[in-house]
């Protein structure tokens, strides 16, 4: 299984399952597009192999602007 990939624990939510992946719901529209062979319940079964979302990438920080030296 790839870093993209999990396995859903019996009774499993797609929210729960990128929670306990990623320790956040962000993404949830995008693995719902990605998994959408998967959506026939609301609850997975065990073992079913679900795709997640890229994580996001972490904005650039702003070089530090000085009013007064």
């Amino acid at each position: 299984m790839s870093a993209n990939q999990a396995s859903a624990q019996q009774g499993e939510t797609l929210d729960a399952i990128l929670f306990r992946t990623r320790a956040s719901t962000v993404g949830i529209e995008e693995m719902m597009r990605l998994n959408v062979g998967l959506l026939t319940s609301l609850t997975l079964s065990a073992g079913a192999i679900l795709s997640l979302p890229p994580l996001p990438t972490a904005a650039k920080p702003r070089p530090l602007l000085k009013l007064w030296d």
